[in-house]
């Protein structure tokens, strides 16, 4: 254990906060995007651009239905267009908005009518403009409405028993998935297909650095922290 003593201004959970960001990047753990942006015009250009939020389509939430099936499924309700983002992409170009990323949320099939083709129209006018556009996605929840639920793949405890819900969203209880199953069954395969479709910037994955790793306890894809850490793609340094 490594103790440094704080004085002065910086005996303050600000001053331990500056004080272990320079632990940090003093010993490389950490590279701060103005360097990492130097080989990577892409995020050079995100870090830039204000994030622009479009909620195309929901259904109620909390769901009245707690695990939904497709005969019981309340009504997806569209309200933002791909036609309708391409609007709102032309308006911020006519106002002389120079910057921006709009990630959209609820473009998932259900979600909004348009269909693929639609969407691709979407991206390629958006990138036209001048603009980045990303996706909005979730490897963290899973639910049984899914055409791909599998209860094999969800997150268990140390004795082998689903224990952890993610909340009641959209489309019905969640579950938590392990991050091992996530990486395996979606994440190498959606994450190409995403980037296929044209999608350009910084994608927005939900919530994924900012909760902790958590541990699987499932003997057929067990997980420590660090390796969950490791599957999200997070940093892992020091990490059980």
């Amino acid at each position: 254990i490594e103790f440094r003593r704080l004085r002065g201004e910086d005996a303050t959970l600000g001053g331990i906060a500056r004080a272990y960001r320079k632990y940090q990047l003093d010993r490389g753990a950490c590279v701060p995007l103005a360097e990492r942006a130097k080989k990577n015009p892409v995020l050079k250009e995100a870090i830039d651009a204000p994030e622009v939020r479009i909620r195309q389509a929901w259904k109620p939430v909390p769901s009245p239905l707690p695990d939904q099936t497709p005969e019981n499924e309340p009504k997806v309700t569209p309200y933002v267009t791909f036609d309708r983002v391409t609007d709102i992409a032309r308006e911020f170009k006519r106002q002389g908005v120079g910057k921006a990323e709009f990630c959209l949320v609820g473009w998932n099939i259900g979600g909004h009518d348009g269909g693929e083709e639609g969407l691709r129209a979407c991206i390629r006018e958006v990138k036209d403009l001048g603009y980045l556009i990303v996706p909005h996605g979730n490897y963290l929840d899973a639910y049984r409405i899914a055409d791909s639920w599998d209860e094999e793949w969800l997150l268990k405890n140390l004795d082998g028993i689903t224990t952890m819900h993610a909340g009641d969203w959209g489309g019905g209880r969640g579950y938590r998935i392990c991050p091992q199953r996530a990486y395996e069954k979606f994440m190498s395969r959606e994450m190409p297909r995403m980037k296929a479709l044209g999608f350009k910037g910084l994608g927005y994955f939900d919530v994924v650095s900012v909760v902790k790793a958590r541990y699987c306890g499932d003997p057929r894809h067990p997980l420590n922290g660090e390796q969950a850490a490791k599957c999200a793609g997070l940093p892992t340094d020091g990490m059980r």
